[in-house]
């Protein structure tokens, strides 16, 4: 359909072989209130989850459902340390970071999202972190982020879309 030197499938790309699916079944799991995260970072301290409400987990379930309609995706939730994602909920961030995601291995991704986030009230009821940040957990960057610049975007931009 597109030519294998598409700039939108270049943009659509991955920037690194530890951030891209080699399964097209994806487990998932929600991290309880207590939890560490340890997103690998010696420098950094670890931050805690706050567990996640019943209304945030249904979205972010039914976010996978509306996914797999649409891609050749599976997304199976489970309680298994070895979930390609698991999600934590962190009460706030000291700056103005919403949420972000890192590869903790090949194809295992953390995603963590501040609470101020997953609310019905975040940003009108839309949910737009959450689906951002599960978007990188798939693998997809920033269209003006990595090897290659989505069409139509002029320069390589700072703004998170």
């Amino acid at each position: 359909m597109f030519p294998e030197d598409s700039p939108l499938l270049a943009a659509l790309a991955s920037y690194g072989s530890d951030e891209r699916l080699y399964t097209s079944t994806v487990t998932f799991r929600f991290m309880p209130a207590g939890s560490e995260i340890d997103d690998g970072d010696p420098n950094t301290p670890n931050e805690v989850s706050v567990g996640w409400s019943e209304p945030n987990m249904q979205y972010v379930r039914g976010t996978f459902d509306y996914i797999s309609s649409v891609v050749d995706l599976t997304f199976a939730e489970t309680t298994s340390s070895d979930a390609t994602i698991s999600f934590y909920e962190v009460a706030e961030f000291s700056d103005d970071t919403a949420g972000y995601v890192t590869f903790i291995s090949e194809g295992i991704s953390i995603a963590v999202i501040g609470s101020q986030f997953t609310g019905p009230v975040a940003f009108d009821n839309d949910y737009t972190t959450i689906i951002h940040e599960i978007g990188h957990a798939i693998g997809l960057s920033h269209p003006h982020d990595g090897p290659a610049v989505l069409p139509g975007l002029p320069v390589r931009m700072t703004r998170v879309i």
